[in-house]
């Protein structure tokens, strides 16, 4: 957002704009890990908190309606964008469901 501020016609995205990632509201990811946490009981216990779906960065810029700005591609690192990223982050969250549907929510 801050690179639109500075210019509205062009969005300057670190990779091919193909990287999946599972985008979570924050409340969403507050609320899932105080569950965990009053559910611990002062054990060790490890969940991943995400959605249940997956999108490409280029979704996300249609998304927020940038559909109208010039996209230029950094690609960096084969394509996956920041040094140390992966191409695809896709978050198995079975145990967090089973969780949430064994205290009935």
């Amino acid at each position: 957002m801050n690179k639109l501020r500075k210019n509205l016609s062009g969005l300057e995205i670190v990779g091919d704009g193909k990287q999946v990632r599972s985008y979570i509201y924050i409340d969403g990811a507050i609320e899932a890990t105080v569950l965990a946490w009053r559910r611990a009981n002062n054990d060790f216990e490890v969940y991943n908190v995400a959605s249940e779906d997956w999108m490409t960065v280029d979704e996300v810029a249609r998304t927020v309606g940038l559909s109208g700005v010039m996209k230029a591609y950094r690609p960096v690192l084969h394509r996956v964008g920041w040094p140390g990223g992966v191409k695809r982050v896709a978050l198995k969250i079975g145990k967090l469901k089973e969780l949430i549907e064994e205290l009935g929510g």
